[in-house]
């Protein structure tokens, strides 16, 4: 990787979540910031400012869709990279421009501890 400011990198990976977001749009599919970069959307109103990367989370029949059209649906200069890619088990999906990724993380929906111990009302 070139040497960059850490601001350059926050907006390279900015423009990277430009293009998720477009798809996402496009496709009617719903996403969610976790993580630091939801730690940083609140706290900051945009990156913790000593931060360098950018989580999104999503559904599983999102993230099931999205992992089906990513490729076709991506710019020219990203590429998406499945969470099982190369025989290795990442648990998650990256969107790449070559130098710096995005995360893509599966999130499973679980009752609420209430609803499992004293069913629902």
């Amino acid at each position: 990787m070139k040497a960059q400011t850490l601001r350059d990198v926050q907006l390279q990976e900015l423009r990277i979540l430009e293009a998720f977001d477009g798809i996402c749009n496009k496709a009617g599919l719903s996403y969610f910031f976790v993580s630091g970069t939801l730690l940083g959307a609140m706290r900051h109103n945009g990156f913790i400012p000593w931060d360098d990367d950018i989580d999104v989370g999503m559904l599983p029949e999102d993230y099931r869709r999205f992992s089906r059209i990513a490729a076709s649906m991506l710019p020219r200069h990203l590429a998406y990279h499945a969470e099982n890619e190369n025989g290795s088990w990442l648990g998650f999906a990256k969107i790449s421009d070559g130098e710096l990724d995005i995360d893509v993380f599966p999130f499973e929906p679980k009752p609420n501890l209430r609803t499992l111990l004293y069913g629902s009302y």
